[in-house]
């Protein structure tokens, strides 16, 4: 055994020891020297976001990039990003995925009838489903309907312009050449970029670029934020996958907590598990996806197959702002409507997204028997029709005057796969019910197919759980079949990844315009994704549109250690 050895220090002792250990640390500095000070600041934990313009007309797209701390670098986060109104409405939701990368970026179309006012872009990241989102940034920007401008408004004087984040513009800089030495309406501009630090050394990092006419444009806020970042936030513990939230509850209103919950989507024709905590609150992970579907939340049958749900919805952060009037806004709204009047004229898009979509391959279904029940309109409804036919669909009246129905497997090789146990599940034109007294009273004249799905290795196979007594899959001519409530209240939007999408190129139109078309768009160019590396020029171009005058090139820079900074440099166009 290994020996304990004490040791009984007096205060004299402890005293010598400190002195030692002090004298030896002195010798040890003027040996090896002093710790040098640290000459490149530790970037802050903070988000910048950079949207192409600091308001928008009606029918504009936002186009933004939020700059994440380069301590996120290689984390793969779903980041929930959402659009609110000046009332705290979500009128648009989307996903975007960092892919590994320091910054996300996205799009966001203003609709044609929005009113004036503020909006909020959020967004957010989910660690733990029991737990509200965390918030990573929020910023409020003005929006402008060029059709609704008000009459007798009061004019306010050009606010000052916000001050750009400063930043490391010590430490860093950004170079901005074109290289032409004139430029006329529909010229080419090329412009080369490089970036070096305080010593005239290269850096290497990712950029965002943003060119716009400035004799039109008058900023109204800012276009460049920095925002704050919750030291509390882990990139680590983020989801990488896209999900939807909500909270559970009994018909009384208490908070649900289960252990299987479904949530089924009909176009993929798939259930996604998850469960509820004792919160009620659930959070369902989802496959990627563009654009918006429709899920339906389905209890097993069980356990709670009664409940209620509601979706979670982010809460608007930003402060009320007022929207302002000045000379140089309303300048810019009549020529944001006579701009679309000849759009309009000529039967073109001034902007014209072309998107990538991404789809969930629907699961193929084959049923165990299928009916081709319009066949046989003489039957008066769903029970009539199965209740004089030999199937494996019974209807069954109960003593309280509703139906109940049950589903045999006449090829079961055992007990327990003949007799289905329990109610079976019906798919009603991609929608799911228990109910069978709403099913059995189906008018059959509205009724197409209807397939079953017996056997209980390959109905397990197809959804799981929640079909253990077999699933009845009904397609209706019924325009828009309306569900029992205790159903209906179940069917929720869900929201997938923002198709990825590039600026519109302008040559690209310009080359499509017509005779005599004019050429003219308030943003000629966005570019979020310019990686620019050590050693190598980075370069890129741009059609000149129809409009002469000044013009403003904006670049924002992060690092790869994560200094950031902004440049910008102006330039004149004449009339050829």
């Amino acid at each position: 055994m290994g020996s304990v050895v004490e040791i009984n220090m007096t205060s004299s002792n402890i005293y010598k020891f400190k002195f030692r250990k002090l004298h030896l640390l002195v010798v040890a500095l003027f040996l090896f020297g002093f710790p040098t000070s640290q000459t490149v600041a530790q970037p802050p934990l903070e988000t910048l976001l950079h949207l192409d313009k600091s308001f928008y007309a009606t029918g504009e797209i936002v186009w933004f990039k939020l700059y994440l701390p380069f301590t996120w670098k290689d984390a793969d986060v779903a980041i929930n990003t959402s659009v609110l109104d000046d009332e705290g409405q979500t009128i648009d939701q989307f996903f975007i995925k960092t892919e590994g990368k320091t910054y996300v970026n996205g799009y966001y179309q203003v609709p044609y009838d929005q009113r004036s006012g503020y909006l909020e872009i959020q967004f957010a990241a989910s660690s733990d489903a029991q737990k509200t989102e965390n918030v990573i940034a929020h910023y409020s920007f003005p929006v402008y309907n060029d059709l609704e401008v008000p009459k007798d408004i009061e004019l306010v004087d050009q606010p000052a312009p916000i001050s750009e984040p400063l930043l490391y513009a010590e430490e860093l800089n950004i170079n901005i050449d074109l290289l032409e030495t004139q430029i006329a309406c529909r010229d080419l501009v090329h412009v080369q970029l490089n970036v070096k630090d305080n010593e005239g050394k290269p850096v290497s990092g990712h950029a965002s670029i943003s060119v716009k006419e400035i004799e039109i444009y008058k900023p109204v806020g800012a276009e460049v934020r920095t925002l704050p970042l919750s030291y509390t936030i882990d990139q680590g513990d983020l989801k990488s996958e896209i999900y939807t939230r909500g909270q559970l509850t009994n018909p009384d209103g208490s908070p649900l907590q289960m252990n299987v919950l479904g949530g089924y989507v009909g176009r993929d024709q798939k259930v996604y598990y998850s469960k509820s905590f004792e919160n009620g609150n659930f959070e369902i992970g989802l496959p990627d996806f563009t654009g918006r579907k429709i899920i339906q939340l389905v209890g097993f049958q069980y356990e709670k197959p009664d409940l209620r749900s509601t979706m979670t919805f982010p809460q608007a952060l930003s402060a009320n702002q007022e929207i302002i009037y000045t000379e140089d806004i309303i300048k810019y709204l009549d020529l944001s409507r006579l701009r679309k009047k000849i759009y309009q004229y000529f039967n073109a898009a001034e902007t014209d997204l072309q998107t990538a979509e991404i789809d969930v391959p629907a699961q193929e279904l084959k049923p165990d028997a299928r009916y081709s029940v319009k066949e046989y309109e003489s039957f008066k409804d769903m029970k009539s029709f199965f209740g004089e036919l030999l199937t494996p669909l019974r209807f069954k009246l109960e003593k309280d005057s509703t139906y109940a129905a049950t589903l045999f497997n006449a090829k079961g090789g055992r007990r327990s796969n003949t007799i289905l146990n329990g109610p079976p599940l019906f798919i009603i034109d991609g929608k799911m019910t228990r109910d069978a007294d709403f099913v059995a009273r189906l008018p059959i004249s509205a009724v197409e197919t209807v397939e079953l799905f017996l056997d209980a290795p390959k109905v397990r196979s197809y959804f799981q759980a929640i079909g253990v007594s077999g699933v009845v899959k009904i397609s209706t001519s019924i325009a828009n079949l309306k569900l029992p409530d205790a159903d209906a209240g179940n069917i929720h939007p869900i929201f997938g990844l923002q198709p990825k999408a590039d600026f519109p190129s302008l040559k690209k139109q310009a080359d499509q315009l017509g005779d005599h078309q004019p050429y003219f768009r308030p943003q000629l160019f966005w570019k979020p994704d310019v990686n620019i590396e050590v050693g190598a020029a980075t370069e890129f171009s741009f059609l000149q549109s129809d409009d002469a005058g000044a013009f403003e090139i904006k670049v924002v820079f992060q690092s790869e250690d994560g200094r950031r900074v902004t440049a910008t440099h102006q330039y004149e166009v004449a009339y050829p």
